[in-house]
């Protein structure tokens, strides 16, 4: 009988491969656990730049060569290590893209306003932020729906206004 390598595996158990010939457990260096990931500090700012610059996660994923689905499972992974407790790579790219988030929705915010006014119309803007932020705006209402609207003047005001 030979005997087992018996160091704990990842799911806590004892390795039952032969001890003589253990390929995961018979070596001083580490197991290979797969490619690195594409995961980079690089990657992780020049995403966080395009959002913060009110471009969609999509573009900002597709302008460095990944898929846009790539950057999401790094998200979640990030949201649910971050709820365990954990600090990593993952947790550090959920937290950036979630403050890259609130300063994109910021300069779409002003850029939106400054077209506003310039164009006097604000339904269409809003409707805008409604589309590309609607947990935040998504319940917002413009306050002008009806064709025609009343407003009242103090009598002071109209004194000021031109014959």
């Amino acid at each position: 009988m030979t005997d087992k390598c018996g160091a704990e595996t990842t799911d806590g158990t004892p390795c039952e491969n032969p001890a003589e010939s253990c390929p995961w457990h018979d070596t001083d260096d580490p197991p290979e656990n797969g490619r690195p990931s594409k995961l980079s500090h690089e990657r992780q700012e020049a995403i966080a730049a395009d959002i913060e610059q009110g471009r969609s996660m999509r573009s900002a994923a597709r302008k460095q060569d990944l898929t846009p689905q790539t950057v999401m499972n790094w998200m979640q992974r990030g949201e649910a290590d971050l709820e365990d407790g954990k600090a990593n790579e993952y947790t550090r790219f959920f937290e950036r893209i979630t403050r890259a988030k609130g300063y994109g929705e910021e300069w779409y915010m002003k850029t939106i306003m400054d077209l506003a006014k310039e164009n006097e119309d604000h339904r269409f803007l809003m409707s805008l932020m409604k589309q590309r932020y609607p947990d935040s705006w998504g319940e917002t209402e413009t306050g002008v729906e009806a064709d025609t609207v009343k407003l009242e003047v103090s009598e002071d005001v109209k004194r000021t206004w031109p014959e």
